[in-house]
């Protein structure tokens, strides 16, 4: 390397250890070379509502279809904690506020994608779920509606209009510029 080049940071460093050998990260964890691609994968994601009551916030999204994964008490009191809820491949968090008073979304808390918008936003009707938007075509490409949880936390369920091999709402031009 010549004498004024610039050090470049690696994210990664190289152990003391002989070639070959795992590679130490930052956080003492140790890949083997052919999974440092992988790690820098992501899986998903699962937004954390924060709600007023746990168990009542996870029987209102059963009503949309959600299976509840479980709900973690306080030891003590026994009261419910947190509550991992899912429909399909889409993963929600309800956890108990901590706050005396919940912030208010002025948008979205969550954005759902779907493979049909108009035979969920049927179902949900059916069971008696009140829309805070009714189901429109909007100009971002989608068909989509909104509706707001019992913690006043506002849901949109839509339909990507153009999908393409990247996914709904991951078109490889769409968020350039």
């Amino acid at each position: 390397m010549p004498r004024n080049a610039p050090r470049v940071k690696r994210p990664w460093r190289r152990s003391e250890a002989a070639a070959g050998r795992p590679l130490a990260t930052p956080r003492g964890f140790f890949l083997q070379k052919k999974d440092r691609a992988m790690d820098q994968r992501t899986r998903r994601a699962m937004p954390v509502l924060q709600v007023r009551d746990v168990d009542a916030s996870r029987m209102f999204y059963e009503r949309l279809g959600f299976a509840s994964h479980g709900i973690w008490t306080e030891e003590s009191s026994g009261e419910a904690q947190f509550c991992i809820v899912q429909r399909g491949d889409v993963t929600l968090a309800l956890q108990l506020s901590r706050a005396p008073e919940l912030a208010r979304n002025t948008h979205w808390a969550a954005y759902i994608y779907v493979e049909d918008v108009e035979a969920l936003a049927a179902e949900f009707a059916g069971a008696g779920i009140a829309f805070a938007r009714a189901v429109e075509e909007a100009p971002y490409g989608c068909r989509d509606f909104d509706l707001v949880d019992i913690d006043g936390h506002l849901i949109a369920f839509g339909q990507d209009l153009n999908v393409d091999e990247h996914g709904p709402g991951l078109g490889a031009e769409k968020g350039k510029g």
